[in-house]
């Protein structure tokens, strides 16, 4: 198996992990290309050979491999045997969204480079229904098999749209009236679960070393923050976006 029949193509994405393709076989079976899987005795067996098995009944090719190539393929060894190659899904237009959008959350992730946090607030994200998640292609974790893997396959359903620059795309949001809420402690934050968000709103997120930077800070309306009564008094930014997320989401109709 030759690096260069594995070379993921630009039309192309990998997913990997049995709970990510059954996401995609029930959810999106379409984009299913084609699965790799390694033949072990795990006890992952029975589920990979149930996964197997329905994947073949769709007429999905597949091929048996070594841990050696899915490794390669995938870039990862937490690939639970089995790997797939899907179609890409089109590209979400942000003119037509801002201008049909009225009450779904958009969420921004300014400089989130751990793939783990990436995938775990897209999977946030996609339980509690946000309209939208946004990132730039240059301060960000890739969309890899890693994201897509820790998401649950979120990253796949997740409505995403990965700009040049964050600071001109929230220029758009401010000019269609929507309310730019940082997701920070200053000293002007409000608690987060007093705060009511507006219709248009869009929630910013920061890097756990140095938040949200500086350039987009100057752009914010208002901040949140989450009251801390333990002895540690943070969380981690995924637990924070699904925090936020989730108190936007308890007060929707």
């Amino acid at each position: 198996m030759s690096k260069n029949k594995h070379k993921n193509q630009p039309s192309q994405h990998i997913a990997m992990g049995c709970h990510t393709i059954e996401g995609l076989l029930k959810h999106s079976p379409n984009r299913l290309i084609k699965a790799y899987h390694v033949k072990s005795e795990d006890k992952l067996q029975e589920r990979k050979q149930k996964l197997i098995s329905d994947l073949k009944k769709l007429g999905i090719p597949m091929q048996a491999c070594s841990k050696t190539e899915l490794e390669r393929l995938c870039g990862s060894s937490s690939h639970q045997g089995i790997v797939a190659t899907l179609h890409k899904r089109d590209p979400i237009d942000l003119n037509s969204f801002i201008e049909e959008n009225e009450t779904k959350l958009v969420v921004v992730l300014d400089s989130i480079y751990d793939p783990h946090n990436l995938g775990a607030i897209l999977r946030a994200s996609e339980c509690f229904g946000v309209g939208l998640i946004i990132w730039s292609k240059n301060r960000s974790a890739p969309l890899s098999p890693v994201v897509t893997k820790t998401s649950s396959s979120a990253s796949e359903f997740a409505p995403i749209h990965v700009v040049s620059n964050v600071s001109t795309t929230l220029d758009k949001f401010v000019k269609d009236g929507y309310t730019l809420i940082g997701a920070q402690i200053s000293k002007d934050s409000q608690n987060l679960f007093s705060y009511t968000f507006p219709e248009k709103s869009v929630l910013v997120l920061g890097s756990e070393g140095d938040g949200i930077r500086a350039l987009l800070q100057k752009k914010l309306n208002t901040s949140v923050a989450i009251p801390m009564h333990g002895k540690i008094d943070s969380l981690n930014v995924s637990q924070a976006a699904a925090l936020c997320i989730g108190v936007w989401s308890s007060q929707q109709p």
